[in-house]
């Protein structure tokens, strides 16, 4: 089954948004680039963000403009989520007001704490963590162990 939408081009655009190459498919853009047709239509749908290190979109060639808006690498998260360190009871040893500040202090890498809060690892450099809950959160008691 072809897929072949002739009236629609398959733009390339730089990460600043300009334009730099437009091509009749996909398939023609992946050869061009020595890639998978596959990857260029993710970033045209919007599964990813780029492909091949350009921005994609498909438009009629009536439709083409020499400039897009340009590619901004979104933050995973924009707030720090406050965290405890527990023994293995679960008392709460200290309390971090990140994952950074955490791995900073106990000099241990912040994705593997990241790991050991989503369950993915017990603990990190011997040391297990938790999010803090609603009831601590809300508690303004609470000194955060960090050295600044």
């Amino acid at each position: 089954m072809s897929r072949c939408k002739s009236n629609l081009k398959v733009v390339c655009y730089h990460l600043d948004g300009r334009l730099y190459k437009i091509f009749d498919s996909a398939k023609l853009a992946a050869e061009y680039f020595n890639a998978f047709p596959r990857t260029i239509d993710k970033c045209i749908r919007g599964d990813t963000l780029t492909a091949k290190g350009y921005l994609w979109r498909r438009y009629p060639l009536s439709e083409i403009s020499d400039r897009i808006e340009q590619y901004e690498k979104k933050s995973v998260s924009s707030t720090s989520i406050p965290i405890a360190e527990i023994d293995k009871d679960g008392n709460i040893l200290h309390y971090y007001s990140s994952i950074k500040k955490a791995g900073k202090e106990l000099g241990i890498d912040p994705h593997s704490i990241r790991d050991v809060l989503n369950h993915k690892s017990r603990q990190s450099n011997g040391h297990v963590f938790r999010y803090l809950n609603d009831d601590e959160l809300n508690n303004r008691d609470i000194i955060f162990n960090n050295r600044e």
